[in-house]
């Protein structure tokens, strides 16, 4: 199986973090996190993926600015946008239009809320908490947030994360693996600055 994070942009012409990971026999592994351009560049990368977590609201309220699902998340001591602004009603759009042409199974998650959940202070020791394997990380923030989000993808598919539920929908975030009191946000950390060689990118499937 293979697990899937997506950090995307409000439009296509910015870059959209992405991330997979391989849950392969030898234990999992980051297979790759890269910044991808354009709504078919990251179809091709993240195509073949079991679970795709995305770090964007899935969902519009029915009124109002906010879901039920946000209000839970923010009475937990998460901060999360309202999805009924303008700019995240953008996200929203772009988010929902991908994850219908993956065809994969579509997970909401939010990664800042998720590495707090986890109790560990960055990606890296997020990574090592989870078991998965990788090489140096990438220095981008939404790259980051995209390994956040394909470790809560692989939670999910394992049927261990956290699901916070309202009638309006459900967000995954990270079950408890690290001791801390609550983590950094993503990209706060000294693994965030190693540099990142660029993994190869996944080929488009034959035609």
């Amino acid at each position: 199986m293979r697990a899937g994070g997506l950090d995307p942009s409000a439009s296509p012409r910015r870059p959209s973090g992405a991330a997979m990971i391989d849950l392969g026999r030898g234990g999992p592994r980051l297979e790759w996190a890269a910044l991808l351009s354009g709504d078919d560049e990251i179809v091709s990368a993240l195509r073949g993926a079991d679970a795709v977590a995305v770090d964007s609201p899935l969902s519009l309220p029915s009124s109002g600015a906010l879901r039920e699902v946000d209000r839970e998340l923010i009475r937990m001591g998460h901060r999360v946008l309202p999805p009924a602004w303008r700019g995240m009603r953008e996200l929203v759009a772009r988010s929902i239009s991908i994850v219908g042409r993956l065809g994969a199974r579509a997970i909401e998650t939010h990664p800042r809320s998720a590495l707090a959940s986890s109790g560990c202070r960055g990606v890296g020791e997020l990574l090592g908490a989870a078991g998965v394997a990788h090489g140096p990380l990438p220095a981008s923030r939404d790259a980051l947030d995209a390994v956040v989000a394909a470790v809560v993808a692989m939670e999910a598919l394992e049927g261990r994360s956290l699901v916070v539920r309202a009638p309006d929908g459900e967000v995954h975030l990270s079950a408890r693996l690290c001791r801390g009191s609550g983590g950094r946000p993503p990209g706060r950390t000294s693994s965030s600055r190693r540099s990142w060689p660029g993994p190869p990118r996944p080929s488009p499937p034959p035609s």
